[in-house]
């Protein structure tokens, strides 16, 4: 991924350091804009602004060698997807950053073989999820849970493993953690099935890999449980981080600020009502004859 910082005409530094006097950016009537990029100063002109929008992107992409359709113009952290909001940042003076994939890289990509272990990039998009491998090997267990009305209604694990029966006593160990519990009671959440997911792609490298899935918002909870290598199984307190993400969809759908919140809730619960996390001393110690 390759980036260029661009400044709409202000405090554009040359080599000698010396700093210019500030000038507001050049627009006429919304149909002429000029723009520094680096070194670089990009004039466009067009009867509207979504066409100054389009010819400034093919103009960057130009001159960096990015392919055209990845680059991205950002102003204070906010991707400018209309000719209005660029206008409105160069209007504003706002340092603007351009960042592209360069056209080599990308076709490289295009041209490697897929790996059939990876999802495809449109995995989520409307329509386009595919079926699970694996799905139709799922088997069910018996409901779970220290409470009959919130907690897992059943457990699925996936049955093409021969140690299936160990990644049901990993699922099991969630569904009776007492934090787990604790989340679940409180929130009044009763989720139709926890499930395995199929360990696709490989955790870290791989640019899509999923490790839990939360279908109608609790219907369903898929959670990765195995390793890239299949071998063995992912660290139970990592499987646990996954799992509060995936409640926390329980109520909010978008990855915004709201969830992100509720999610690190959920697991400070968890972890504050999980009784065997608790440090406690032996009698006869300092602390046991503390009153």
């Amino acid at each position: 991924m390759a980036s260029a910082v661009a400044q709409t005409g202000t405090n554009g530094a040359g080599a000698s350091g010396d700093s210019p006097e500030p000038r507001a950016p050049c627009t006429d009537a919304a149909s002429s804009l000029e723009v520094r990029v680096n070194d670089r100063v990009f004039r466009v002109s067009a009867a509207d602004p979504e066409a100054l929008y389009e010819e400034l992107r093919e103009q960057v992409a130009s001159a960096w060698n990015f392919a055209r359709e990845t680059v991205k113009l950002i102003a204070q952290g906010r991707v400018l997807r209309t000719g209005d909001a660029l206008l409105a940042a160069v209007q504003k003076q706002q340092p603007l950053r351009v960042i592209g994939t360069a056209s080599l890289a990308l076709e490289r990509v295009q041209l490697a073989r897929p790996d059939p272990l990876v999802r495809p990039a449109d995995f989520d998009g409307p329509g386009r999820r595919p079926a699970r491998p694996f799905d139709g090997e799922l088997y069910p267990r018996a409901p779970v849970g220290t409470c009959s009305r919130w907690g897992f209604s059943e457990l699925r694990v996936l049955g093409n493993f021969a140690d299936a029966n160990q990644a049901h006593s990993l699922l099991e160990q969630l569904a009776r953690d007492p934090g787990v519990n604790y989340v679940m009671q409180k929130w009044h959440w009763r989720v139709g099935a926890l499930c395995e997911m199929a360990p696709d792609g490989r955790v870290g490298v791989d640019p899509v890999c999923v490790l839990g899935l939360n279908q109608g918002r609790g219907a369903v909870i898929y959670l990765r449980l195995r390793t890239d290598d299949l071998a063995g199984f992912r660290r139970y307190d990592a499987i646990r981080e996954v799992l509060a993400h995936e409640l926390a969809h329980n109520e909010h759908a978008e990855h915004d600020s709201r969830f992100y919140k509720l999610m690190r809730e959920i697991l400070s619960e968890m972890n504050r009502h999980d009784w065997r996390r608790l440090k406690g001393f032996r009698l006869g110690s300092g602390n046991a004859g503390a009153r």
